[in-house]
């Protein structure tokens, strides 16, 4: 089975994830793909971070409907600083028969090198990205693998797939601001937040 890995802070999950996941999911044939809040991102400001337990909450909302879809909380079962080679390393010997494939942003993927152990992270797992007209191509991604030393990599291109423009960041200024994120975010997702009105003081 082909079996792919999404971290994230999730903060919180919306449909550009999802967008993206179900890409990966075309272009490669995916059986499934496990969606991972992580308990304490090492490379992001964790200042805005909403609880794990929300965050995990919002992710299961999300994907409660998506057959391929499985949310995951072996990061925050975990706890501490969420390192992806861990997480790497746990699906792989949950599922060792399985061809492992790992969801990375663009962002995160051009300071791969910072992350821990990433060559073995590498080496278990399909590294998957996707470039972005005008900001980050493939010719970037590639020379990029190339000075690292990775060449376990998939990117997909902007132009295969329908670009969802969103990042939770915005979506966190507009719910702080008291606009509607309706379209940015599944129903469930916007309802969760709304009753726990999450996000409403940053």
């Amino acid at each position: 089975m082909k079996t792919a890995i999404f971290g994230g802070s999730f903060n919180p999950i919306h449909n550009g994830h999802l967008n993206i996941a179900n890409a990966y999911c075309t272009a490669l044939g995916l059986d499934r793909v496990f969606f991972v809040p992580a308990c304490d991102p090492p490379l992001k400001n964790n200042t805005n971070l909403e609880s794990s337990d929300n965050r995990m909450a919002m992710v299961k909302l999300a994907l409660k409907d998506k057959e391929l879809f499985f949310a995951s909380d072996v990061e925050i079962l975990r706890g501490g600083t969420s390192y992806t080679v861990d997480t790497v390393r746990y699906f792989k010997n949950k599922f060792p028969k399985d061809e492992l494939f790992l969801i990375v942003g663009s962002d995160q993927f051009l300071q791969f090198d910072k992350w821990k152990n990433y060559k073995e992270i590498s080496n278990l797992a399909v590294i998957c990205t996707a470039s972005r007209d005008g900001i980050v191509g493939r010719e970037d991604f590639l020379d990029y693998s190339k000075k690292i030393g990775i060449s376990n990599v998939f990117i997909i291109d902007e132009k295969e797939y329908d670009v969802f423009e969103v990042s939770s960041t915005q979506i966190r200024n507009e719910l702080k601001n008291g606009k509607t994120v309706a379209g940015l975010l599944d129903n469930s997702v916007a309802e969760f937040i709304k009753s726990k009105g999450l996000y409403s003081e940053i």
